[in-house]
């Protein structure tokens, strides 16, 4: 079981920054396709996901929001073998973790120092950066770096869950 504290912040790109992006950052470490299920929890997030043969349960706390769109909260997660998750999926509905959606994306993950940037493309939905550090410092400085260099702007912050923006679009 991995434990940490999630630090990060999340952007709609336009659609000249992708290729901007990409090109500052450099070589990928990874592309996958990851496909998310969302489960209510009051207050928290459960979420499975599928990414290639692996999949993993992560059980997201409460979000603190700094004033400058940054959040924090306390994540775990486990790898799951295939059959506990299809009985995961069956038993959380009957204990009153309704299924709230599903989310698929395409992600490239970057790093530069300590700080991962993963660009998400979110199907019906658009390109999105987010910004992940393990502390609040890190994912600042890599911020202000980015406004210089792709001109990554304050009113493109995007503070709701990937969840949430599919469901709207539907």
């Amino acid at each position: 079981m991995k434990r940490s504290m999630e630090v990060e912040a999340k952007y709609r790109l336009k659609p000249d920054q992708v290729p901007q992006l990409r090109a500052i950052l450099g070589k990928a470490l990874a592309e996958t396709l990851q496909t998310d299920r969302y489960f209510e929890v009051p207050s928290k997030v459960l979420r499975l996901r599928q990414e290639g043969e692996k999949i993993f349960l992560t059980q997201k706390g409460e979000t603190t929001l700094s004033p400058e769109g940054i959040k924090s909260r306390f994540e775990e997660e486990r790898e799951l073998t295939k059959e506990t998750a299809a009985l995961l999926a069956e038993i959380l509905p009957w204990c009153g973790h309704q299924k709230k959606g599903t989310v698929v994306k395409k992600r490239t993950t970057y790093r530069r120092g300590e700080v991962l940037f993963c660009l998400d493309r979110i199907e019906e939905v658009g390109d999105f950066l987010e910004i992940e550090g393990e502390e609040e410092k890190e994912v600042k400085e890599a911020i202000a770096w980015l406004e210089k260099a792709i001109d990554l702007r304050e009113d493109q912050i995007e503070l709701s869950s990937y969840a949430k923006l599919v469901s709207e679009k539907k």
